[in-house]
């Protein structure tokens, strides 16, 4: 089975971490490693607040059940 590494959403896209370091996403009943996932850099963390910050206003006159479409 190929392991996922799962990636950052930063500003609506799917972007890769550029960090090293990595965790494992376990399946709790097999133990077996179902996913991983980068540990986001400092600066990865900022780009994605300043994102959410920038898109607030907008988003939060969005009903809920377009948002969750």
């Amino acid at each position: 089975m190929e392991i996922e590494r799962l990636r950052n959403s930063i500003n609506g896209e799917w972007v890769e971490s550029r960090s090293k370091e990595i965790l494992e996403v376990r399946n709790p009943a097999m133990d077996e490693v179902i996913a991983e996932v980068p540990m986001s850099t400092d600066d990865e963390v900022k780009e994605a607040i300043e994102a959410a910050k920038e898109a607030f206003p907008e988003r939060r006159r969005t009903p809920p059940v377009s948002r969750a479409r």
